[in-house]
C-alpha cells in the first residue's frame, strides 16, 4: 500500500496506481511475483538495498532518469517505477517507497545470506535447500529455515530437536557442542537400524526471531569438508529487520447494537 503523497496526483490505471508530481511521474504495482533475488552485495553498482519504515526488504535500482524500488515480501512484492529528473525527485521517489507498507507484521520471514556457491538451490515456499557438489566422498545438503517469532532460547530448541529425533526412533549421538553469537551450532551422528546420517545444527537468535539451519550427509568426511561451506552460510543470515511500532491502544468498549 503507498504512503499518503501530498502534493501528488493520484490516478488509477487499471491494476497500475499513477503518481504525478511536479518533477515527475511515479507508478505503483503491488502483488507481483515470483519474489526476485536479491543481488549480492556489491555485485551491481547501481543496486541499493534498503529497509522499509515497516520493517521490509527493499531494493532500489538507479539508472537515470529512471528509477524502480521492490518491496519484498514473503510470496509477493510490490514495485515502483519512476521517471524524472533532478534530486528533488530522486528524494520524493525514495521517501515514497520507503513509506510503502504491505502489512504482514512479524510472522515466520525469509532470511538474506549469501548462498554457497557451487551447490543447487532447491527453494520450496520459505525453506530452501542447497545440493552439495556430487562428490566421491557422500551426498550432503544444506538446509536454511525462515527466521520464526519465538520466546525460547536456542538451547531450548536444539534440545527438542534431538528429543524429536528420538522420538521417532533414531539414535542421536552429539559429537560436538559449540556456542556462536545468540545460540548453539551443534553436530550430531543419527542412526537408524543399519544407517547413519552426520546431521549438524545452527540455531541462533536476534531480537524476537530465531533461526536456524542444518548441514547434513549421508558419510562423515562429506560433511567434515562441507562445514565451511556451511560456517560461511550461517555468518552471512541477516535477521529479519525490526522497528519499533507503537501500541495498539485499548479498544474503548461499546455497548453491543441488536
Amino acid at each position: 500500500m503507498l504512503p499518503t503523497t501530498p502534493g501528488w496526483t493520484r490516478r488509477f490505471r487499471g491494476h497500475v496506481v499513477e503518481l504525478i508530481g511536479a518533477h515527475g511521474t511515479i507508478w505503483f504495482r503491488e502483488d507481483l511475483s515470483p519474489i526476485p533475488a536479491l543481488p549480492r552485495r556489491g555485485a551491481v553498482p547501481r543496486v541499493e538495498r534498503f529497509v522499509t519504515e515497516e520493517g521490509e526488504h527493499g531494493v532500489f535500482v538507479s539508472s537515470p532518469p529512471r528509477l524502480s524500488a521492490l518491496i519484498l515480501g514473503d510470496r509477493h512484492y510490490e514495485r515502483l517505477d519512476g521517471l524524472g529528473e533532478g534530486e528533488t525527485f530522486a528524494l520524493a521517489f525514495r521517501e515514497i517507497a520507503r513509506g510503502v507498507t504491505l502489512g504482514l507484521g512479524i510472522r515466520r520471514r525469509r532470511v538474506v545470506y549469501e548462498p554457497p556457491r557451487g551447490w543447487i538451490p532447491v527453494r520450496r515456499d520459505l525453506v530452501t535447500d542447497f545440493i552439495g557438489p556430487a562428490p566421491p566422498l557422500g551426498s550432503t545438503l544444506i538446509r536454511v529455515y525462515p527466521a520464526v517469532p519465538s520466546k525460547q532460547t536456542a538451547d531450548e530448541i536444539v534440545t527438542g530437536l534431538v528429543a524429536a529425533d528420538a522420538s521417532v526412533g533414531l539414535g542421536t549421538q552429539t559429537l560436538e557442542r559449540m556456542a556462536i553469537p545468540g545460540g548453539v551450532m551443534l553436530a550430531t551422528k543419527v542412526t537408524s537400524q543399519d544407517r547413519a546420517l552426520w546431521r549438524d545444527w545452527a540455531v541462533f537468535r536476534r531480537g524476537p526471531y530465531v533461526m536456524s539451519a542444518r548441514l547434513e550427509g549421508t558419510g562423515e568426511k562429506a560433511v567434515n569438508a562441507s562445514r565451511d561451506a556451511f560456517t560461511r552460510l550461517v555468518q552471512s543470515i541477516e535477521p529479519p529487520p525490526t522497528v519499533d511500532v507503537p501500541p495498539i491502544p485499548t479498544p474503548i468498549p461499546l455497548p453491543w447494537v441488536d
